[in-house]
């Protein structure tokens, strides 16, 4: 038995989770967690009526890896054995759409929340989530994209808009333009997934806005973003600045909040958030509107955004005061970042998107999505396997602590690119350039 917590982190640091001399393709990954969760079985014709036969769980298999690794389906389907390309490519067009692809991924995320494992990433504020937005240049103009020199250069701009919870699950994405504010998106995704409720979420600086702080207090969303240079942030109270110069306070509020910007339409703001609970217009749909006013001159864009200013005041105290909520939204959002660098891993294909249609840019951000979540789930059932052939309760208890302390967002040991073939027969010149460069050396200087 180990003694105190100091050898139990040392030993914790000699404990190797991952083979490092062995390998598993993607394929398996994926086909291993269709074992388990069945998720392929969401993949379901879009027209029953004209069904002839459903193709094999490999061809399906392929499908997702093209799509989610960014390849086209003529180019994947040369790439692939086993599988056939007109296979390929008529599953991909009938059956990979985003409603499939949404149901598959909600699968895995079923069955890898319920593992035990899962649980050592949930800390004191509970079920943590959090939202990042990764920019990615179109090679085609689309209208869900926008020009952005500082990302794109002079090629258009989109981003794939990701939310991931505590335990490492991803359980929403969408596409969105490059140019578009990411707070109106992320109430959204917090709404929307049945599988995952969160308990309180984060978001870098782009993710939230004064109007998007008085929104989540009336929809009982727990919100708390990371705010750059937040001590540069105006505090604002009930009461002027007077009132509280006196109490000798060490941090005073700015601004008084405009009670009679916002009384008028407290049943107009009450009104939208009922709306947008009940799924009759979205978040965003409702900043859009509010927002195509000319300097936000909509009086009740004013007035939410008054509002806001409350919820917002008390947030920043509580993040200057409370060291551990800090940490913990730092913690939050690194995970959202692991995420982004797995999601560029896998652009093996290209690293741009070329489809111009939004539903068809969603359907790769929702096969990716699912390739994420298997790679995460692999990755518990993997931990899980090990910590149960645990031969002392001393490595056990060492492997739960590095559990804790990693990620399962690592794939260093999957293979994404598959096997390079060095053998003679692959090695050697099928388009016969040096046979005739032997019998007609002119060529060189043709």
């Amino acid at each position: 038995m180990i003694d105190n917590y100091t050898d139990l982190f040392i030993v914790s640091l000699e404990v190797d989770l991952f083979p490092k001399n062995s390998f598993v393709t993607i394929s398996e990954v994926l086909n291993t967690v269709h074992q388990a969760t069945g998720f392929l079985d969401e993949f379901q014709h879009h027209n029953d009526e004209y069904l002839k036969g459903r193709p094999e769980d490999n061809v399906f298999i392929a499908a997702t890896v093209g799509l989610g690794l960014h390849f086209s389906p003529e180019q994947f389907a040369k790439l692939s054995r086993s599988v056939s390309g007109s296979a390929l490519v008529t599953t991909i067009n009938q059956y990979m759409s985003v409603e499939n692809s949404r149901a598959a991924s909600d699968r895995i995320l079923e069955f890898a929340k319920s593992m035990p494992l899962a649980e050592l990433y949930v800390g004191d504020f509970g079920l943590q989530t959090s939202s990042d937005g990764q920019k990615w240049t179109a090679s085609k103009d689309t209208f869900n994209a926008n020009y952005s020199f500082k990302y794109g250069g002079k090629d258009p701009v989109l981003a794939a808009y990701n939310f991931i919870d505590t335990r490492h699950l991803f359980y929403h994405s969408n596409v969105i333009s490059g140019a578009e504010r990411e707070a109106h998106y992320m109430i959204d995704g917090v709404l929307k997934n049945d599988v995952i409720k969160s308990d309180m979420h984060s978001t870098d600086t782009h993710g939230y806005t004064e109007v998007v702080f008085g929104i989540t207090h009336l929809l009982d969303i727990s919100f708390a973003p990371r705010i750059k240079n937040v001590h540069r942030q105006r505090i604002y109270s009930l009461k002027a600045k007077q009132a509280y110069t006196s109490k000798h306070y060490p941090i005073l509020p700015r601004k008084k909040i405009r009670l009679e910007r916002i009384e008028p339409y407290w049943d107009d703001i009450l009104r939208l958030c009922v709306s947008i609970k009940l799924g009759e217009a979205t978040a965003s749909q409702v900043f859009k509107r509010l927002n195509s006013y000319s300097t936000n001159n909509n009086p009740l864009y004013k007035a939410i955004k008054e509002f806001g200013r409350i919820p917002k005041s008390h947030y920043i105290l509580r993040y200057i005061d409370d060291q551990e909520l800090r940490s913990a939204v730092h913690k939050q959002l690194n995970k959202g970042e692991s995420g982004n660098k797995l999601d560029r891993a896998l652009a093996i294909g290209r690293s741009e998107y070329v489809q111009v249609e939004k539903e068809d840019q969603e359907a790769i951000e929702s096969c990716k999505r699912v390739i994420k979540n298997a790679i995460v789930c692999w990755n518990y059932m993997y931990l899980s396997q090990k910590v149960m052939n645990a031969k002392s309760i001393a490595e056990k208890e060492a492997l739960l602590n590095k559990i804790k302390l990693s990620s399962p967002v690592t794939w260093e040991h999957i293979l994404l690119h598959g096997i390079f073939d060095f053998s003679k027969s692959k090695l050697r010149d099928s388009r016969a350039f040096i046979f005739e460069l032997m019998h007609d050396p002119k060529i060189l200087r043709t």
